[in-house]
């Protein structure tokens, strides 16, 4: 099971890598960071107007890990995939109990 990240390293913002493009049209946001024995993946956020319809704002997901550059067009997936680049292991942990693991061991009141 994994991401396979390599068509995403060519998509996504073009423009530099500060907080902030020459223009101020795009800025970029930490979100978190993931940790895990692959090594550290960053997750930023890009937002600003959509060059192709200046009255929407585009939001896009960075990924930066070792040398690579990784987008995705939810937060979410963008989490998924830096996970899956460091073997940090959070998405593996069910959120929600499965019922066989939620029953009482007693015998059944009735």
């Amino acid at each position: 099971m994994g991401v396979d990240p390599g068509p995403r390293a060519s998509a996504g913002p073009t423009r530099g890598t500060g907080d902030v493009t020459e223009d101020g049209a795009i800025e970029r946001q930490f979100i978190q960071h993931f940790e895990g024995p692959a090594g550290r993946a960053e997750l930023y956020e890009w937002a600003g107007a959509d060059p192709d319809r200046p009255h929407l704002e585009k939001v896009e997901y960075e990924v930066i890990y070792q040398r690579g550059r990784y987008y995705a067009q939810t937060m979410g997936e963008a989490a998924i995939i830096a996970c899956e680049l460091t073997g940090d292991n959070r998405f593996l942990q069910p959120i929600i109990p499965s019922p066989a693991r939620t029953r009482s061991s007693s015998p059944d009141p009735r």
